[in-house]
């Protein structure tokens, strides 16, 4: 997440749902918290993509839901989960096109303790058009692209890139 000179969309899956707003490798000032969590800049769009919200869907408790876990239900084509992808990439389509129309960011990361081919399913049907004006040029929209780093190890990846970051922005 450190391209230098770029701005980029981080929205992290996990628990709940959160993101930052990254500029130079800084995180933008009020760029976390609710402006960060996206979905408050446009009316409550619904039941975001998170893993308490799949496990709800699902029916059993978060815990169950290891990586293991949630990539078998992908492999098998889980009829529960397909539609939860479909009506939580619609959910997350609207605050994702707020903030390609407000910030314009050159990448959107999605991240967080859903396995890669969730992420990938809900990459692919996300909209970016949501706010785009008929007969206006649209915007130039952003790559969304999937998080390299998932699960556990994202929280001690995302820890350690603080310190680098701040030493960063002495070199620019």
């Amino acid at each position: 997440m450190l391209c230098y000179g770029q701005v980029l969309f981080h929205l992290a899956c996990t628990d709940g749902v959160g993101g930052q707003i990254f500029d130079r490798s800084r995180i933008v000032r009020g760029g976390f918290n609710q402006a960060g969590n996206i979905g408050g800049m446009v009316p409550e769009p619904g039941p975001r993509p998170s893993v308490t919200d799949l496990a709800h869907t699902l029916g059993c408790a978060p815990a169950e839901l290891d990586l293991a876990r949630l990539e078998s239900l992908f492999a098998d084509r889980d009829a529960i989960l397909l539609d939860w992808i479909v009506s939580r990439a619609e959910v997350i389509s609207w605050p994702l096109s707020a903030v390609v129309q407000l910030i314009n960011p050159q990448k959107i990361i999605l991240g967080g303790n859903l396995p890669k081919s969730i992420l990938g399913a809900l990459c692919d049907k996300i909209d970016l058009d949501k706010y785009d004006v008929p007969g206006r040029m649209p915007l130039n929209k952003p790559d969304v692209l999937i998080s390299d780093v998932i699960g556990e190890a994202r929280r001690a990846v995302a820890a350690s890139t603080l310190p680098l970051a701040s030493f960063l922005r002495y070199l620019a």
